[in-house]
């Protein structure tokens, strides 16, 4: 007997996944913030400047994450079907072409770019799917959205990379009863009684693992301060009030439920399919036996019939229970299940260490981005360079050492002593002043600068060199090794990130026969591809059904999109042709990073040059 989820049970399961990932976020919005400059801390402004000295941010993280994500999206994987067998083509490319148009209808790419810069900063990553009815109400369209890191808390005992043996995931928000209203409509005069319950506002959870920092406190006010607020202004009677719009504590819950489901197995006459009642699963093999009498086994002498039994098996389904405040709205299975058999949550995880969680119980080690090793020669070259402008300051003018009474007017050295073309006069028969020349910058601050910026680059691995594009005249093939040589270090990145693909991969592979139809499907493809393959509906039919019931497998490759890819390919191309192999020119225009139009001219001015060449007689 499956337990019934309750508001209660379900905010201490809350409560216990921030706390296991408390050290983790905390850690993590410290990287975001080094990312985006704000690298100083409160304390550390408010000495400074009490001593009038600067507090300089050369930010050479920033660049660096730039740069890695900007290979990621110049490289953009494709994603590709076929068969589980590989016995049929045709279906393979028709689902091939339907991933694509999908990915580019949805605009897939740069979601999931965005998933690997928020994964690479922090060390997580989230990416779920919506379905949109609005421009059809029977065939949705497929949408991915980034999530909330800091707000999805996934079960402190799972390991797995893709969330397989996660027993359940919470995605937490504070939403306006409007918006809440909107996402269950039916249940609107209940979210309009809901109360506001203090004790369900989300905290952040302090280092000592308590949960005291309310929200809207979230920073330390003594390590980063308070928003500064903006001066008073006279108000204006006309101006109405600003005021912040109620919100509630709105949590979704996903997790497994175990419940019994029959198979009707059949081996000699291939039977084999789930039920979700025994007596579905008994009426199965009981027509399967019509179908084919019954015989004798020859080896033991048994009737084939005594072979075929009903099995029961226990087999997760997907559930998610929402809960606004302390009210239990819905509790429905997963919108994409069966089609899509694990959770709707897609993570990537830049630097994932699976013992540090498992063995350690250390979120901050497990998880992290490229950030994290950069902080402190970040933090060194910063505070180099703003040491050293301090001291040329503050002794640009060294002052000036005569008698008592030397010059003629003190006041006036004092004042413009250091100015450029300054004349001063002392007083005829004193000794001459001389002017104090101060101490040259240490060189030392400037060398170790210069080594922080370096560690920088030697840590992260991450450098102009990846891009391999500096020598236009090498080959495509030399380019593509000099990329994967400089990108190695980068290797562990881009892996996770693969893997995440594939797992996106496969779930939009598993809906798309909830997002076409056979008629949507066919205008997808267009007319030219389903005359020149013979497609019937058919065949589209069986597609879409195959895919649902997962008869494809995904493979995931660089994308020929790219434009590195592509130009790698048409100079490996452009090598055969020089030796002498004959390649069609329409395949080297097609690989040509030019328009589409120049290459449509092109193609007509051949076929019209070859059309006024004339024929030899023969003999």
């Amino acid at each position: 007997m499956v337990t019934k989820n309750t508001a209660k049970k379900i905010r201490a399961t809350l409560k216990r996944s921030r706390l296991f990932t408390a050290k983790w976020e905390r850690a993590a919005k410290d990287d975001l913030r080094f990312a985006l400059g704000d690298q100083w801390t409160k304390a550390e402004r408010d000495f400074l400047d009490k001593q009038l000295r600067p507090a300089l941010t050369f930010n050479i993280i920033q660049p660096l994450i730039f740069l890695a994500s900007g290979y990621q999206r110049q490289s953009r994987a494709s994603i590709k079907a076929f068969p589980i067998g590989g016995e049929d083509q045709l279906k393979s490319d028709i689902a091939t072409l339907l991933l694509k148009k999908t990915q580019v209808k949805s605009n897939i790419g740069n979601k999931l770019s965005q998933t690997f810069e928020n994964g690479i900063i922090t060390g997580k990553g989230f990416i779920e799917p919506v379905l949109d009815y609005t421009n059809n109400l029977v065939n949705p369209d497929l949408k991915l959205k980034n999530s909330n890191a800091f707000k999805v808390y996934v079960d402190p005992d799972s390991v797995e990379y893709d969330l397989s043996d996660a027993g359940y995931i919470i995605k937490e928000a504070d939403l306006t009863r409007d918006r809440l209203c909107e996402l269950f409509p039916d249940k609107r005069k209940l979210i309009q009684n809901i109360e506001v319950t203090t004790d369900n506002q989300p905290s952040t959870v302090a280092e000592d693992g308590d949960l005291g920092i309310p929200k809207g406190n979230e920073d330390d006010e003594s390590t980063y301060g308070p928003v500064k607020e903006m001066e008073d202004e006279p108000e204006d009677e006309d101006e109405e009030e600003a005021f912040e719009p109620e919100t509630l504590n709105y949590i979704e819950y996903w997790y497994k439920k175990y419940v019994p489901q029959y198979l009707a197995a059949d081996p000699l006459r291939e039977v084999a399919e789930f039920f979700h009642n025994r007596q579905e699963a008994e009426a199965c093999l009981a027509q399967a036996k019509m179908k084919m009498p019954v015989v004798t086994d020859k080896q033991n002498g048994l009737p084939l019939a005594e072979k075929a039994k009903v099995i029961e098996r226990f087999v997760p389904e997907i559930w998610v229970t929402f809960v606004i405040e302390d009210k239990v709205i819905k509790d429905i299975i997963s919108p994409f299940y069966p089609q899509w058999k694990q959770y709707p949550i897609f993570p990537f995880f830049a630097h994932y260490t699976e013992i540090a969680k498992s063995a350690l119980q250390d979120e901050e080690l497990a998880f992290q981005g490229i950030v994290r090793n950069l902080k402190d020669p970040q933090k060194e070259k910063n505070k180099r360079r703003s040491q050293a402008l301090h001291l040329l300051n503050t002794s640009a003018n060294g002052g000036w050492l005569a008698e008592e009474g030397s010059f003629v007017s003190e006041a006036e050295v004092k004042k413009l002593g250091s100015s450029p073309g300054i004349l001063l006069k002392y007083k005829k028969g004193a000794p001459k002043p001389e002017k104090i020349y101060p101490t040259p910058v240490s060189q030392g601050h400037i060398l170790l600068e210069n080594e922080a910026a370096q560690d920088i680059k030697l840590i992260s691995g991450i450098n102009a060199d990846m891009l391999a594009m500096d020598d236009k005249t090498i080959s495509g093939k030399a380019i593509a090794l000099r990329q994967q040589q400089g990108v190695i270090i980068l290797k562990r990145l881009f892996d996770n990130f693969s893997w995440t693909q594939e797992i996106v991969g496969r779930f939009i592979l598993s809906q798309l026969g909830t997002i076409y139809s056979t008629e949507t499907a066919a205008r997808t493809l267009g007319e030219d591809f389903i005359m020149k393959n013979n497609v019937t509906p058919e065949v589209l039919e069986s597609v879409l059904k195959e895919t649902e019931e997962g008869e494809f497998d995904i493979e995931i490759g660089e994308g020929q999109d790219s434009p590195t890819e592509r130009y790698a390919i048409f100079m490996q191309l452009s090598e055969l042709a020089g030796q002498g192999m004959a390649i069609p020119p329409n395949i080297l225009l097609e690989y040509a990073d030019i328009p589409d139009s120049s290459k449509r001219e092109i193609i007509a001015m051949q076929q019209q040059a070859a059309a006024q060449i004339p024929l030899q007689p023969q003999g």
